[in-house]
């Protein structure tokens, strides 16, 4: 005897349509910059990238005429470069158009006083909204004289001004994973299979019957209740077969090839390494993604800030502060780095955060070996005297 029915009829069942049965807008047609980071993969790289870069401390530097780099104080327009947030904010901007368009635009608004031939403000443009037409730049329409426009370029191709984005380099990959990760959302929100499956073993079940099941049912699952049964129905949870799992492995395929197009280590954005080779240290794997992802942009920003400044000051970013290693490798390496001459004490001081040595202590670059023994002749000296 049926736990809900005490009789059966036949049971007629007419599927009519399906939920893809019909097309829609293409999932690849939103180009914008909004439109790139709805993939996941590509968010976070861009998103891993540029926050690594706006984080970076710039500092500022003049060779002094005997080839010496000497500090300086950084000028104003880095700084403070805009009236729009931080100079992280103002650098993160650069770095999202830079990843997304391959170009970045910014606007130079006045001038800086305190220092002549350096502007004031740069503020970053749209790259959507920015065209280069007979040699000539132009935002929504307007012409902006070349004077007040740095552009800088990704990717140039020969006899191109612009650059190239890693995004339009390797469209076709992206595009496909967009293609998925849509159709995957498609496929779960229109439920293309049922999560439960509910089943008499010893009759087939009307439409209407069906219905009252499927009522019944829903009310006990969503109370939390107990499900209780005869012997001749049975609960299945229905997962999905293995070409459909697919999908899962694709978006996670998506994801190592958007990390190798931006060069970055998959695993970094959801993927997966492309071989055994791993790295044992935080230290290590930083240094990876140093060296492979971040230096060829910082290179790029150094050269572009740089070629502002007068002849003999550059810009450049610190990159030791994105390496992170314990205290005892940290003076260790001070340790070496005072020995050899590289680094003077107030410097070390000052990557600790500490104030330098009074009256010029700390100056001194002379190699500690080489104190040592100008010390210890001048004792010999003094002894045979």
């Amino acid at each position: 005897m049926s736990l809900f029915f005490r009789s059966s009829r036949p049971e007629a069942r007419d599927i009519s349509s399906l939920p893809w049965s019909h097309g829609g807008d293409s999932p690849i047609a939103d180009a914008s910059l909004e439109g790139s980071l709805g993939l996941i993969p590509v968010y976070a790289s861009v998103r891993l990238v540029s926050e690594a870069v706006a984080s970076l401390p710039l500092q500022a530097y003049r060779k002094g005429a005997d080839g010496e780099r000497q500090a300086m104080t950084l000028p104003a327009v880095f700084d403070s470069p805009s009236n729009r947030g931080t100079r992280i904010d103002w650098l993160q901007r650069c770095m999202t158009s830079l990843l997304l368009r391959g170009n970045a635009y910014g606007l130079i608004v006045g001038s800086d006083r305190d220092t002549p031939g350096m502007p004031k403000m740069i503020e970053w443009l749209h790259p959507d909204k920015v065209r280069l037409h007979d040699g000539r730049w132009y935002y929504n329409g307007r012409e902006i004289p070349d004077a007040q426009m740095l552009h800088i370029p990704a990717m140039v191709l020969p006899g191109s001004r612009l650059g190239v984005s890693p995004l339009s380099a390797c469209s076709a990959a992206i595009t496909a994973g967009k293609s998925t990760e849509q159709f995957m959302a498609s496929w779960y929100g229109n439920r293309a299979i049922p999560s439960v499956h509910v089943q008499n073993a010893d009759k087939t079940l009307t439409p209407e019957e069906a219905a009252v099941v499927k009522e019944r049912t829903l009310a006990t699952m969503r109370a939390g209740e107990p499900f209780v049964t005869g012997k001749d129905w049975k609960l299945d949870f229905l997962s999905l077969s293995a070409n459909d799992a697919g999908f899962v492995s694709a978006a996670r395929l998506t994801a190592s090839q958007v990390a190798s197009i931006f060069g970055i280590p998959p695993e970094m954005v959801g993927g997966e390494a492309a071989g055994s080779l791993t790295y044992s240290t935080v230290e290590l794997n930083q240094i990876q993604f140093l060296t492979n992802s971040l230096r060829p942009w910082l290179v790029r920003l150094e050269a572009a800030f740089s070629s502002m400044m007068r002849p003999g000051e550059y810009v450049k970013f610190n990159v030791d502060s994105l390496i992170r290693v314990d205290t005892k490798t940290r003076f260790e390496v001070h340790k070496i780095a005072r020995e050899i001459g590289l680094h003077n004490v107030d410097e070390i001081r000052r990557l600790e955060d500490e104030a330098p040595l009074p009256n010029g202590q700390g100056q001194d670059y002379t190699p500690l070996a080489t104190k040592a023994a100008a010390a210890t002749e001048k004792r010999s000296q003094e002894e045979g005297s």
